[in-house]
């Protein structure tokens, strides 16, 4: 149903709270494209570790592209361009979902086979602290 695109540089340390919440999810039919924008912090090597240490099927749904260096917008438009999915879902590497994100899309799409388009709101924290969005990023 989802294949999640996250596009990734040089943001090892977030990874891990992004794939956590995709591992989390109470939705099961996805398949996870990491995009890697040429890092050179050691993304390769942690995203291969994570990948052994989770079993099967898990792990036979992620899968792991290394490119040079050519932006964020390449990255997304490269790890599109390989889904299989229906649906894609962006993840910022930076970024987490809640469990039931793609649980709650999946079941809005039933709900409207017309929309070719969802979006979800967002929460933005900083040091345990909920930031107050300003109007410019109102839905």
């Amino acid at each position: 149903m989802f294949s999640i695109v996250i596009p990734t540089y040089n943001r090892r340390p977030f990874l891990q709270r992004a794939f956590s919440s995709i591992l989390q999810q109470t939705f099961e039919n996805w398949e996870l494209i990491l995009v890697d924008d040429g890092s050179t912090d050691g993304t390769e090597e942690w995203i291969h570790k994570f990948i052994e240490a989770i079993t099967p099927p898990v792990s036979t749904k992620i899968r792991y592209i290394k490119t040079s260096n050519n932006g964020v917008s390449k990255a997304r438009n490269l790890g599109v361009s390989l889904a299989s999915k229906p649906w894609i879902a962006f993840l910022d590497s930076d970024d987490q979902w809640l469990p039931h994100k793609l649980q709650t899309q999946d079941q809005f799409i039933k709900q409207h086979p017309n929309y070719s388009i969802v979006h979800g709101n967002e929460s933005w924290y900083r040091d345990g602290q909920t930031l107050k969005q300003l109007k410019k990023h109102k839905k």
